[in-house]
């Protein structure tokens, strides 16, 4: 059978004379920093949040995508820790080179994917690089970056690294971020074109938190290892009152931390965590207000969980938090107004159930998983008919 035919054979399934129609889907390469053959298996025992891939990326596949993923990235030679720090430490001097291990291991998924998907900066900025500069194998088809870090570092960035950017830039057909207010840093100090950029709502696994019921233990708590939080901030602000407050991060610059505080640096699992956001009486976001959601996921994950949540105030959290309605929003460095809002709230017994009551209905109408995904896949068939 001449090359064509069987071209034309494999897509309709025609072969020997029979018909037989087969649906060939447009495939997706995933660039994440997680290792799903390894995910899978712990999400099947049901002892994390999101069922397949990060953020549950498998949603992509009611929308017709099929998801393929870079696992290569944790097989030899790449894990060997002298690739490792080597490629990493290229990508902390230019910012185009960020991902560059993820992107070599899994150059033949890459090039023959209909599109590839980079999750976020730190493993897709080389696949996008690639694409800008037609770096032959090396080069997707179609690039779509998840930014989640890129418009804060731009506007304090030096020459040097503002050009790495705007090179990654280039190269993505679709830039995908978690509020709007980023738009401007994209477009105006990155370059990039309003057509190319997506502001979309981060999601979050609501049964996975809301299908547990809350215990209320009694204390205040805080989890994450975003660079952008600011537990010392809340430190300050329960000091002397004797509030119970568990603080869950790798770091904590407090010399003498207060006795009614309580310091968790050990990484924490996602059902220890959740037991931790059951048994709060109400969670508290301390931020130092980037230009991205910092802390979104704690935030959403304790709203399911019908905790009350207290954040600090920027352009970005009032895209996720209506003040006085689904939580309470605070100025930054305000170590006052934190502790205000932590005692009136734990005070206040019907205004903790009116914030949870509608945080709960946000993120069954807004800030989930299906919510986020069924945003994106548009915008994905888009690139395709490009």
């Amino acid at each position: 059978m001449p090359v064509r035919a069987l071209e034309s054979a494999a897509r309709t399934g025609q072969t020997a004379g029979r018909p037989k129609t087969i649906e060939m889907r447009p495939t997706i390469a995933l660039l994440k920093a997680q290792n799903y053959a390894a995910w899978k298996l712990v999400r099947e025992r049901g002892e994390a949040a999101g069922s397949v891939g990060p953020y549950s990326v498998d949603h992509l596949e009611a929308h017709g995508f099929e998801i393929r993923y870079s696992d290569s990235t944790f097989a030899r030679p790449w894990t060997n820790p002298l690739v490792e720090r080597g490629l990493g430490r290229l990508g902390r001097q230019y910012p185009e080179l960020l991902g560059v291990r993820n992107a070599l291991a899994n150059r033949s998924l890459i090039t023959h994917a209909d599109i590839t998907l980079g999750i976020f900066e730190d493993q897709g900025s080389f696949a996008a690089f690639s694409r800008g500069r037609g770096l032959g194998v090396l080069a997707p088809r179609k690039m779509a970056l998840m930014a989640c870090w890129m418009a804060d570092w731009a506007p304090h960035a030096d020459a040097r690294a503002l050009r790495g950017y705007r090179r990654v830039l280039d190269g993505a057909d679709l830039v995908i971020f978690f509020s709007k207010n980023q738009a401007e840093v994209f477009e105006r100090t990155l370059g990039v074109e309003p057509a190319r950029l997506l502001a979309v709502p981060f999601g979050i696994d609501r049964p996975f938190f809301a299908d547990v019921p809350a215990r209320e233990d009694g204390y205040v708590l805080a989890v994450g290892t975003d660079r952008s939080r600011d537990h010392e901030l809340l430190v300050e602000a329960v000091r002397d009152t004797g509030i119970p407050t568990r603080i869950y991060a790798p770091a904590l610059a407090v010399s003498n931390l207060p006795a009614n505080v309580t310091w968790i640096p050990q990484a924490i699992s996602h059902m220890a965590y959740r037991e931790a956001l059951c048994g709060a009486r109400l969670v508290v976001i301390p931020t130092r207000a980037p230009m991205y959601p910092g802390g979104q996921t704690v935030l959403l994950e304790a709203m399911a969980s019908s905790r009350p949540v207290i954040a600090t105030t920027s352009d970005a959290m009032r895209e996720y938090v209506q003040d006085g309605v689904t939580g309470v929003l605070v100025p930054r460095a305000n170590a006052l107004a934190l502790r205000h809002a932590i005692e009136q709230l734990l005070d206040d017994d019907a205004l903790r159930v009116s914030l949870t009551r509608n945080a709960v209905a946000a993120v069954e109408r807004t800030f989930n998983q299906a919510t986020m995904w069924a945003s994106i896949a548009p915008r994905l068939h888009d690139l395709l008919r490009d």
